[in-house]
């Protein structure tokens, strides 16, 4: 007999609520699937009924529970298709100045993510396929104002894509370290600067 979907998707959103709670306390080594389930109130076969396994686990969670705008870079949302090239780089670029816990529990599963994919062949594949989808959508947005003259043509669209990337992920990791952040006039001048510099056409 079937599993009703409405049961499938309870079971689902209980071992993705356990699994952000335990990669978060326990990170991804520490992590096993045995105290997911238990947190979640089933049994190791609901994981595998549901996931393909742990890797993909933590993938499911940081894509469904994540509210970071920084989480929103790995993953392509149609809204942010709606930014320009530069405010896109002010958005990634005042990152840096949120907060070390702003990001919280999410913003912590990413990095686990992250630092998963170096030991993790499945972990490893499922991030590329993630960063893939996000470079192709920034660089949909760099190619559009490249048209529309914003950015200029001597500008490397896919510099510019992996640019936007690095500035986001590295403000991720800064924050995720407590680092002290820059005075927040000084950086956004910084920020405003490189913008204004992706409009000249300079050899």
């Amino acid at each position: 007999m079937a599993v009703p979907s409405a049961e499938m998707d309870s079971t689902r959103e209980k071992l993705l609520a356990a699994a952000t709670v335990v990669f978060s306390e326990r990170g991804y080594d520490g992590a096993g699937v045995q105290e997911i389930a238990r947190r979640a109130g089933l049994t190791t076969g609901a994981i595998y009924a549901n996931f393909r396994g742990k890797a993909d686990l933590l993938f499911e969670a940081v894509g469904a529970r994540s509210a970071d705008e920084l989480d929103g870079l790995l993953r392509p949302q149609p809204d942010r298709q709606q930014l320009t090239a530069a405010e896109l780089l002010v958005d990634l670029g005042s990152r840096l100045l949120d907060p070390p816990d702003e990001g919280g529990m999410n913003a912590d599963l990413l990095i686990e993510a992250l630092f998963a994919a170096r030991r993790d062949p499945d972990m490893s594949d499922l991030v590329k396929g993630l960063m893939d989808e996000r470079l192709d959508s920034i660089a949909a947005i760099v190619e559009v104002a490249q048209q529309q003259g914003s950015v200029a043509p001597s500008v490397s669209g896919d510099a510019f894509t992996r640019f936007a990337v690095v500035l986001a992920l590295g403000s991720l990791l800064y924050s995720s370290i407590g680092i002290d952040r820059p005075d927040q006039r000084e950086w956004a001048a910084l920020i405003h600067r490189i913008v204004r510099s992706l409009q000249e056409d300079v050899p």
